[in-house]
């Protein structure tokens, strides 16, 4: 590429030039007045210029529950120290996944390509002419534009479409019904905004009070900066008066259901902690009766003179399981889930008006709900079956109407959120019916179960006055502390599986680019998975390399 266009004089002084850009994908584009681009491409630069990341541990192996203590040691290719804020983590060797993913993978080449690359390591794995060539065509067929060059060129000016945001912007309308039932914007009224901040102890931990416009449109926005989810109270007032109008939100929008691809599914065990084939027997089938006999003959072997003793068949019988254990059985086996709460702001703010009834409700959360009018009332229906509602997992005589409908008379703010099961078990546990001739086991496939669980007593929410809406708004995600057991005053936990033993996104050497971390090994660990990655201030890449 670099012989034609860039022959002459200056190509020794152009190959120097690509030489010193820092590591990652560079686009070089040749050019004329006109900002006409002549050719162009992606190049990699700097695959060697990443510095190592050393860890050692005091003991080569360490008993369940015993601290670690590890040494971390950031180098340059000269032996001198870096001085650099790194992320760690520590995961048991046992059975690891292989990750194909590094901040040399991920932040220098797969952020400016297009597509899935099954296993972007293998470009890092040596400075070979072959994987040259193959990253060489990797970034040919993959590579993708994201900027007009004949803005950088300077030939189109650049506009400033979107300023660089402050804070969480919420935008939202105000509307009212006219006679015909069509929503009619109201511009130029008072919109107030009162936040609220509930901690732990249900005090106040903050809050915030401002008034706004309504522009032409009747639109209205404000900016926050706040962490976690805060108390939002909204209320409209035209000429100081309080009016009945919708303050609708502008934010129904979800992501698309992402569709992963089969390569996107496969995983691979680390080669080091494989066990090979040979060490385990063939599962075969054990005669158990044979197994006294060979015991006592080993034993005689040995001198040891002891009697084998065969006891009795028994039946060992399980408690029974408590209702925390039914409950959450129950959940795990349900088809859906919904936070009652947020599925009724949503489509509030879809302009959709439901009052407080249940049957619409289920209608717009999920299309598969339908009803029936009959003799008795409405009948929902979930998929063709018809739905029988269990309200906090008590059980529901089908021959009582009031039994069944009970539900109808929970108010929606009352309800904390609805599952849907169409489990044999879930309905044959909740449902009875005096009949002899009632079996659940038949009637179960004509029927799926709702279980709605409503709120206690004294944490249900209260409607809102007139004009005023209620409901919350999601801050920043707070940032939260990485669980680090102490064993030193808590007691062993036999079963502590923890496959991530420690992470710490921001580990902080000293001058020497020496740092030390500690931690308590799980039950089983008998070899660590580290990882540990840094960008330093002036752009150079460091990882962890396991000699």
């Amino acid at each position: 590429m670099l012989s034609s266009p860039w022959a002459g004089s200056g190509y020794g002084q152009r190959v120097r030039q690509i030489r010193s850009l820092h590591s990652g994908v560079s686009q070089i584009v040749l050019f004329n007045g006109n900002g006409d681009t002549l050719c162009d491409r992606l190049i990699f630069t700097g695959k060697n210029d990443f510095f190592d990341i050393k860890a050692k541990t005091g003991k080569p192996v360490y008993i369940p529950h015993e601290l670690v203590e590890m040494e971390i040691f950031m180098t340059d290719r000269e032996a001198n120290p870096v001085h650099a804020t790194f992320s760690l983590s520590i995961r048991d060797g046992a059975n690891e996944v292989e990750s194909n993913h590094t901040v040399v993978t991920d932040l220098l080449l797969m952020s400016e390509i297009k597509g899935f690359v099954r296993n972007p390591s293998y470009y890092f794995e040596d400075n070979d002419d072959v994987r040259r060539a193959a990253l060489d065509v990797l970034l040919m067929v993959q590579g993708w534009r994201r900027y007009s060059w004949k803005q950088m060129a300077g030939v189109e000016p650049f506009e400033l479409k979107y300023l660089p945001e402050q804070g969480i912007e919420t935008n939202g309308n105000v509307v009212a019904y006219n006679m015909f039932g069509r929503q009619v914007s109201k511009p130029k009224v008072d919109v107030g905004l009162l936040l609220q901040k509930n901690t732990e102890n249900d005090d106040m931990g903050g809050s915030f009070v401002e008034t706004f416009e309504t522009d032409d449109q009747g639109r209205f926005s404000f900016v926050s900066d706040v962490e976690g989810r805060w108390n939002m109270i909204l209320n409209v007032k035209e000429k100081g008066k309080v009016k009945n109008y919708r303050i609708i939100l502008d934010r129904v929008f979800n992501p698309e259901p992402k569709r992963y691809r089969y390569a996107d599914l496969q995983v691979n065990i680390a080669e080091k902690n494989h066990i090979p084939e040979d060490d385990f027997e063939e599962d075969t089938e054990e005669d158990w009766d044979s197994f006294p006999v060979a015991y006592q003959d080993s034993l005689a072997k040995l001198g040891i003179d002891e009697k084998v003793h065969y006891l009795e068949e028994v039946t060992v019988t399980a408690r029974r399981r408590t209702r925390a254990q039914d409950i959450y059985q129950n959940r795990s086996t349900s088809v859906a889930y919904y936070d009652v709460a947020s599925e009724y702001d949503d489509l509030y703010d879809r302009g959709k008006y439901i009052g407080d009834n249940i049957h619409e409700l289920l209608k717009n959360m999920h299309p598969d709900f339908t009803s029936i009018s009959g003799r008795s009332g409405e009948v929902m229906f979930f998929q063709g079956k018809a739905v029988l509602f269990v309200v906090n997992y008590e059980r529901v005589d089908m021959s009582s109407s009031f039994d069944v409908y009970r539900y109808k008379n929970i108010r929606l703010q009352a309800i904390k959120s609805i599952y849907i099961n169409e489990t044999v078990n879930a309905f044959c546990q909740y449902t009875y019916h005096p009949s002899p001739f009632f079996k659940c086991t038949e009637v179960s496939r004509n029927w799926c179960i709702v279980f709605i669980e409503t709120y206690p007593e004294g944490e249900i929410s209260v409607d809102g006055a007139k004009g005023i809406r209620k409901t919350w708004l999601e801050g920043y995600s707070a940032v939260n502390d990485f669980y680090h057991p102490d064993y030193l005053t808590l007691p062993p936990a036999p079963d502590d599986y923890r496959r991530t033993l420690y992470w710490n996104p921001s580990v902080t050497p000293d001058e020497t680019g020496h740092a030390s971390v500690q931690f308590y090994n799980n039950s089983r660990s008998m070899n660590f998975h580290i990882s540990a990655e840094t960008v330093t201030p002036v752009g150079i890449i460091g990882i962890y390399r396991d000699d």
